[in-house]
């Protein structure tokens, strides 16, 4: 090769190395502005970036430098949720919280769309806890799949398949063991046996907690008095056993697990054991809790499934307590704040939280001991989930605060948009236009009656509910003009 040849290989070797200068100057740049650890990459590593390898390494330190950080107190979004409503009030609130509550993860679910999904301190909506007392609604979703099928009905009593109940006993109704009306205490009663022998106890099966919880003496005669616990549905789990044959986590894996999807909830939120605390012993995540609010909204229908008929998901609702005095109530250590929150009736496995003048019902819930509250909100179609282990007591003012703020935010912005507007801009299938109709149900004309859209059953939701069904929500109603 001659000289001009050796001169000219050269130069392009230099201008090489110049390109490749210049890109990890660039990359350097970037990873100080970044701020991830731009001194040990400056002074460190710079000499490694210039060998041929460098390209290599680059890549993986750019990858590390766009994934998330876990700083203990930032928020983490699952994913990116494009949301119309201003929420911002509530990350807030939950980033004022969460550090004093372990973390707290916060998941809404609007029309079947998410709006909202974001942790705090290390806390996610897929984080798989502990939820207590929320076990109860999804413990319900057994109780009325073994309805609709005709396995047993809520008017069946517990003498019908439990040998050992007899007299009074034996009197309790499945509807009143799932609405704290049976008679039974709560728990530990006057040194009888109560939560610490019976439901805590995991080295029994559910069938012998149930022959023990016979032994307990009723507070009241049954459906006279309301008392919130775990005893009763302890005893509809074991009569949901008998009636269908199987055992009761099998049948919660059968009729609401699978069908929904639910793969990381079980039973064992408390430990292994053979005797599942129906009211309070399963494990999930926010997450998996919101696919089961979400099929209750859309009248039972998940994914272009039917989970539970419309008529149960109603009777689930529907206030089971039919008037009888609290007698204990988790409520009513709060009515010195919120003074309506006092007389919060039961329907099967979860609160009437809110509901109307008339008794029509708003808003449903199921709180857990360890902060754990999902809800929906049937007026605004929202389902809501806050995840956080730490106590009933700390949580409940921050869980009461921050759906006041949602329901101020989602309706702040959905005034904003004409009725009609919003109801033809949802993308409904073609039989949504026979939901749009001249009323025949509301009480002044003219009207349109719009039924209840499901975006997860791609479906219009057709319920048994409105004027013929008192105590739940109405078809929506608007002016035409």
């Amino acid at each position: 090769m001659g000289r001009e040849g050796k001169y000219k290989g050269k130069k392009e070797e230099r201008k090489r190395e110049k390109k490749e200068e210049r890109t990890v100057e660039v990359t350097m740049k970037y990873l100080c502005y970044i701020r991830l650890f731009p001194h040990l990459f400056m002074n460190g590593f710079q000499g490694f970036f210039m060998k041929k390898s460098s390209l290599v390494v680059l890549t993986v330190m750019v990858s590390l430098c766009v994934a998330p950080q876990d700083t203990g107190t930032d928020h983490y979004p699952h994913e990116k949720v494009t949301s119309a409503y201003d929420l911002s009030e509530v990350d807030r609130l939950l980033e004022r919280e969460a550090p004093r509550n372990g973390g707290m993860a916060l998941i809404l679910v609007k029309e079947g769309e998410v709006i909202y999904d974001k942790g705090f301190s290390r806390m996610t909506t897929d984080s798989v806890i502990p939820v207590a007392s929320a076990t109860k609604w999804l413990s319900a979703g057994v109780i009325m799949a073994l309805v609709d099928e005709g396995v047993l009905s809520l008017d069946d009593t517990a003498s019908m398949y439990l040998d050992t109940y007899t007299g009074e006993h034996g009197d309790m109704t499945v509807r009143q063991l799932f609405s704290h009306t049976s008679g039974l205490p709560g728990g530990e009663s006057g040194g009888r046996p109560g939560e610490s022998e019976i439901l805590q106890n995991r080295k029994i099966t559910l069938a012998e907690s149930a022959d023990m919880i016979a032994e307990v003496e009723l507070l009241a005669d049954p459906g006279t008095q309301f008392c919130y616990g775990g005893l009763s549905m302890q005893v509809a789990g074991r009569i949901a056993e008998v009636a269908s044959g199987k055992e009761w986590t099998l049948l919660f894996e059968e009729k609401v697990a699978a069908p929904l999807g639910m793969t990381k909830t079980d039973y064992q939120g408390l430990g292994p054991t053979k005797n599942p605390r129906i009211a309070g012993s399963i494990r999930t995540s926010a997450r998996q809790y919101a696919q089961y609010l979400q099929m209750l909204l859309s009248g039972g229908m998940y994914e272009g499934k039917r989970v539970l008929s419309q008529e149960t998901v109603n009777e689930m609702l529907r206030d089971q307590t039919f008037g009888v005095p609290i007698a204990c109530s988790p409520w009513q250590k709060y009515e010195n704040i919120f003074p309506e929150v006092g007389e919060v009736r039961y329907g099967i496995g979860c609160w009437r939280e809110v509901v109307d003048e008339t008794g029509r019902l708003k808003e449903a819930s199921s709180q857990g001991a360890f902060g754990f509250s999902p809800w929906i909100d049937v007026d605004r179609n929202l389902a809501g989930v806050l995840a956080v282990k730490s106590s009933f007591t700390k949580v409940m003012p921050v869980y009461l605060e921050m759906k006041e703020i949602i329901r101020k935010c989602i309706d702040a912005e959905t005034s904003k948009v004409p009725f009609i507007t919003r109801v033809m801009d949802m993308n409904l299938p073609a039989d949504v236009e026979m939901a749009l109709s001249d009323d025949t149900v509301c009480s002044s004309t003219p009207k349109t009656t719009i039924l209840p859209f499901s975006r997860i059953s791609n479906q219009v939701v057709r319920p048994h509910f409105s004027a013929v069904t008192p105590g739940l929500p109405p078809f929506l109603c608007q002016d035409q003009n």
